[in-house]
């Protein structure tokens, strides 16, 4: 804190980082999390002891993504490892055990990550 009162601007940063990494060890040691698909920028915050401000502002320092979009991207990329190893599961149970509740969401996001549909993507993957 500085003369003024105010929190000076690397320990809010210091503040993001860990909040950050918090979230990320909070999702690595709860994968189950990212299959809830309500889980969202609330949940997370009160799993977190943290405010939804602080949750936003420290994903959007490290990421550029919102809340939601930064879940959705980590979900993707669950789904996206999943179909590397895990030939046996449908797309549309990896859709639905990665929380997302809508096909058109989900095909959004995987498109827009990785510039194809999630079974042009498969295909590529059972070719190799």
């Amino acid at each position: 804190i500085d003369e003024s009162g105010k929190i000076s601007l690397s320990m809010k940063q210091a503040e993001e980082k860990k909040l950050f990494e918090s979230l990320n060890r909070l999702l690595g040691k709860h994968p189950e999390l990212l299959s809830d698909e309500k889980l969202g920028r609330e949940r997370l915050a009160k799993l977190l002891g943290t405010n939804t401000t602080y949750l936003h502002s420290a994903i959007r320092k490290y990421t550029d993504y919102t809340v939601t979009e930064y879940l959705n991207h980590l979900r993707i990329q669950k789904i996206r490892e999943a179909m590397i190893s895990l030939s046996s599961i449908s797309i549309e149970g990896l859709r639905i055990k990665y929380g997302f509740s809508t096909h058109t969401t989900f095909y959004r996001y995987f498109k827009g990550e990785y510039g194809v549909s999630p079974a042009d993507f498969r295909r590529s993957v059972q070719k190799q």
